[in-house]
């Protein structure tokens, strides 16, 4: 289980999340405007740990980790 961290302001607030992958811990800024979809980016990157995606997905590049190991 992952966790969520504002290291902005209240007024102007950053979120990151914070998830475990290949066991190691990664922190990633969100760039989401409020907490619930902070929450979703995080389920949403723990998804795709779960099904053996590497990372959080950039711009429609999705690999396999299979796919990765390959090049």
């Amino acid at each position: 289980m992952g966790s969520i961290i504002n290291r902005g302001t209240r007024s102007e607030p950053k979120w990151y999340v914070k998830y475990q992958e290949s066991g190691r811990q990664k922190m990633v800024r969100a760039r989401v405007t409020s907490k619930e979809k902070a929450r979703a980016f995080l389920r949403a990157a723990e998804e795709r740990v779960a099904d053996g995606l590497v990372g959080v997905e950039r711009r429609g590049s999705e690999k396999t980790f299979a796919e990765l190991a390959a090049h």
